[in-house]
């Protein structure tokens, strides 16, 4: 014979739980998407600081900061009478996914005794904001001067704007969608 007093889950009970397990999955999935935007700037602001201090083992042999085309290479070494010193084998490249996809732009001032790296946050780190950010001799921050995106054809010269309007003149070597920076004034 057939027993009555049979529990069962009714359908109402199943759609619930359903929808409780979604609701679950849904959550995790998004905080799954915040850690890993968080470990990407980690990473890039861990790449910096890193390329900071090879930098400044190259300044206190060489007396100067690289050249664009001495950075241009991948790595940072310098060949002298008593063989080729390597400070950094492999310059980092620049975490993939998210929206700061750009790579880590180096330009030296004319003499040599300066430098600026932009690379961009997408969320705020530490002291640092979301966006473009720039490292310098011993020091990272925030430039609102700071040029966000421009595309260009070699040898163009044209003016640039920032984000409050401000222009400078610019001639571009190279072509491409890249980063720039300036100051403004």
């Amino acid at each position: 014979m057939f027993n009555k007093n049979k529990s069962a889950f009714t359908l109402v009970e199943l759609l619930v739980v359903i929808a409780i397990i979604g609701l679950i999955a849904t959550l995790s999935v998004i905080a799954l998407g915040n850690a890993r935007s968080k470990s990407r700037d980690a990473k890039r602001v861990s790449d910096i600081k890193q390329v900071q201090t090879a930098l400044e083992l190259f300044f206190n042999d060489q007396r100067r900061y690289p050249t664009a085309d001495e950075w241009n290479t991948g790595s940072l070494y310098a060949t002298g009478t008593f063989g080729t010193t390597t400070y950094m084998e492999r310059i980092p490249a620049v975490p993939i996914g998210g929206t700061c996809s750009n790579d880590y732009s180096y330009a030296p001032n004319s003499t040599g005794d300066d430098y600026t790296i932009n690379f961009c946050l997408e969320s705020n780190t530490g002291s640092l904001d979301s966006g473009l950010n720039f490292a310098k001799a011993a020091s990272l921050g925030k430039d609102s001067s700071l040029i966000l995106h421009y595309d260009f054809e070699e040898g163009s010269g044209s003016t640039v704007y920032d984000r409050s309007g401000n222009g400078i003149n610019a001639t571009f070597y190279g072509s491409g969608s890249h980063w720039v920076a300036g100051r403004v004034g």
